[in-house]
């Protein structure tokens, strides 16, 4: 893979870019694993955001790998990466809910041409 495999997660609100983060990942990485880590950080991220208390917590994540999605969904496997979303995807101690939808890749989704730039905030 020539260490091209990347991760990113953009949170916008309002039609505005709150968060931005994209991450260089091993090599060794696959393709499903840099989408399991964007999901991860975006669903770490959204736990930080600061709303107003009485503000309405809805989370929509855009995910263009349908395998993510189906792991994601399938009670019977475990691993790592999925085990952790679905842990931080317990939003809801929070009063967070939370949407996962797949869409296709790089079809003008807000968030797309962001999350696919070739800038990196850090090596994972």
């Amino acid at each position: 893979m020539g260490g091209k495999v990347g991760a990113a997660a953009v949170i916008i609100k309002d039609d505005i870019v709150v968060h931005q983060s994209k991450f260089k990942l091993h090599e060794r990485c696959s393709n499903n694993q840099a989408e399991q880590v964007a999901i991860l950080r975006v669903l770490e991220q959204i736990q930080n955001l600061q709303l107003a208390e009485d503000a309405e917590k809805i989370a929509v994540v855009n995910i263009d790998s349908k395998v993510t999605l189906d792991t994601m969904q399938n009670r019977n496997k475990h691993y790592i990466l999925i085990q952790s979303i679905k842990e931080i995807k317990r939003l809801e101690d929070q009063r967070w809910t939370v949407f996962c939808n797949w869409v296709k890749a790089h079809v003008g989704i807000q968030g797309n041409k962001e999350a696919g730039g070739p800038t990196v905030d850090s090596v994972l």
